[in-house]
């Protein structure tokens, strides 16, 4: 009898203690801290979803998200400098004194414009020089004549050669520098011939009147080195006018890329600090003497740099993309469509719905034109917002109207 009472002792002590624990474990889960409801995704905190009204009052326009063939580029440093034949000199033909003001450094001037007027001051031994200084002067421009009528020999011959590829191309652009080079110097030894000749038939007349100094080009004046009243000898330097549109882009090139970049297209140009999207300007190239730099193993190419608004200036250092000779297939997307938040972040928003808009982080690799290159984004095909996305964004983070 004696084990029945302790079993019967050991469940009746069990069961009080079952008791006794009930009420504090209906204590406890009653005073829990912390209650965790319905989770939410986090796609969902960065969905907007509007009206019917309010995206017709917006104009939301959405653009799909393309895969193309986008041209590859690499960006250069670029040097900004005057093109051969853009700095002229102008020289007083004789012994004169200057009559009339000068232009002031930095003043444009268009060709044919009257700078000043000289006053020849002339002894019989200057009639005789200047007569020697016409004919020296007409030989000057029969050399450069037949330097020009040589230079476009070379130029029609090396163009022969390269169409039926028995030459290159830098001996045609070396030709046709050779032929821009020489036409400058033929032009301006021609004015030199009219300017002394003008003086010597006034002398033969009996008399000589002021003598009208003009620009040989339009451009500016860079440097002026004499003043009005002063004395001057027969070719001295009177100022410098400097062509600034167009310019010449001078873009060093390590020379073991050089193969993978299409030398004969258009680069573009922007300057350094632009925005991206920055419209920049297109330059085409141009025949320049080829030129290299051994110690940095580089080699120069040139372009012509349209400047009509004075935008660009020589010594000017500035962002040069050159095109290369393959291509890639990207995601391509409205450049329009990029939002930035205040960290430079880039996001989208994709329209997953009627009136239904997410917003989507998106990797921009690069811009082309209108478009933005994707590192990585929304798929092919998913419509992104263009005109009202700024709108969008303003809405969902409370700077909207």
């Amino acid at each position: 009898m004696k084990p029945d009472r302790f079993f019967a002792s050991f469940a009746a002590a069990a069961a009080l203690l079952t008791a006794l624990a009930a009420p504090a474990a209906d204590a406890l889960k009653s005073t829990n801290p912390a209650k965790v409801g319905t989770l939410v995704k986090e796609g969902d905190l960065n969905t907007i979803t509007l009206t019917p009204q309010a995206e017709q009052r917006l104009g939301i326009a959405t653009v799909a998200v393309e895969r193309k063939s986008v041209p590859r580029s690499r960006s250069f440093g670029g040097d900004v400098m005057i093109r051969a034949g853009g700095a002229l000199t102008v020289t007083a033909p004789v012994a004169a004194t200057v009559v009339g003001a000068l232009p002031q450094p930095g003043a444009p001037v268009k060709r044919g414009q009257t700078l000043c007027q000289l006053r020849a001051i002339l002894s019989p031994t200057e009639r005789v020089n200047v007569a020697t200084t016409l004919s020296e002067a007409q030989g000057t421009v029969a050399g450069f004549k037949a330097t020009l009528a040589a230079a476009r020999v070379t130029l029609a011959r090396a163009e022969q050669l390269r169409k039926v590829e028995a030459g290159s191309q830098r001996a045609v652009d070396d030709a046709q520098a050779a032929v821009s080079v020489s036409d400058a110097n033929l032009k301006a030894a021609e004015t030199r011939v009219a300017t002394l000749a003008a003086v010597l038939k006034d002398l033969e007349a009996g008399g000589i009147t002021a003598l009208a100094v003009t620009a040989p080009l339009d451009g500016f004046v860079m440097v002026v080195r004499t003043s009005d009243g002063q004395q001057v000898a027969a070719g001295a330097v009177l100022l410098e006018i400097t062509a600034l549109d167009p310019l010449w882009l001078r873009v060093p090139v390590y020379a073991g890329e050089a193969n993978t970049l299409q030398t004969n297209a258009a680069a573009h140009v922007t300057r350094l600090g632009a925005k991206a999207g920055d419209a920049g300007i297109s330059a085409k190239p141009t025949a320049a003497p080829p030129s290299a730099n051994a110690p940095a193993s580089t080699v120069d190419f040139y372009f012509e740099l349209p400047n009509a608004d004075a935008r660009f200036r020589p010594g000017e250092r500035v962002s040069v993309s050159l095109p290369l000779t393959t291509a890639e297939s990207n995601l391509v997307a409205p450049w329009a469509a990029v939002l930035h938040d205040i960290h430079g972040g880039q996001w989208v928003y994709e329209q997953t719905a009627p009136q239904t808009f997410v917003r989507r982080r998106v990797v921009v690799e690069r811009v082309v034109g209108n478009d933005a290159v994707l590192a990585s984004g929304p798929p092919v095909g998913a419509k992104l917002v263009t005109a009202g996305a700024a709108e969008l964004f303003g809405t969902e983070l409370g700077g909207g109207k």
